[in-house]
């Protein structure tokens, strides 16, 4: 999921790692609309037992606000080949880029990061530290 041939990626993963919306088919399964997040039941009878009642199967949602969409928008978008649009992503999310500009620079200069077209990207020693990188820009 992590590595493809080049105009090969996973379709599907890329809806995660882009803020796409996706459904959750099948026991356990997670999916995403709109700023909600939900898990169907894990317990394939308790699963069964909702389907059969013409119920949705699914626990508790989890209504995900501005801060959180931003911080998974970084933190998936830096795990891109391409990278993510931190500019563009600050903007849709109400987030200060000018705190960040300096990071973005320090990222650059150690070879952690490359910037085109308006994308940042990590290099492969970037995504060595993709946590802290992501942890940082936050």
């Amino acid at each position: 999921s992590n590595y493809s041939k080049p105009n090969a990626h996973s379709r599907h993963n890329a809806a995660y790692w882009t803020g796409g919306e996706y459904l959750a088919l099948g026991t356990g399964a997670t999916g995403f609309v709109g700023r909600e997040r939900y898990t169907n039941h894990r317990s394939a009878d308790r699963y069964l037992t909702e389907v059969f009642a013409g119920r949705l199967p699914q626990g508790a949602p989890e209504q995900l606000g501005a801060t959180e969409l931003f911080e998974e928008r970084v933190a998936m978008g830096l795990r891109l080949t391409n990278g993510v649009a931190l500019q563009q992503v600050c903007a849709d999310f109400g987030e200060a880029f000018d705190s960040r500009a300096v990071t973005v620079r320090q990222l650059i200069a150690s070879g952690l990061a490359v910037e085109t077209a308006g994308r940042l990207a990590l290099t492969d020693a970037g995504f060595d530290l993709h946590s802290s990188i992501a942890a940082r820009l936050m």
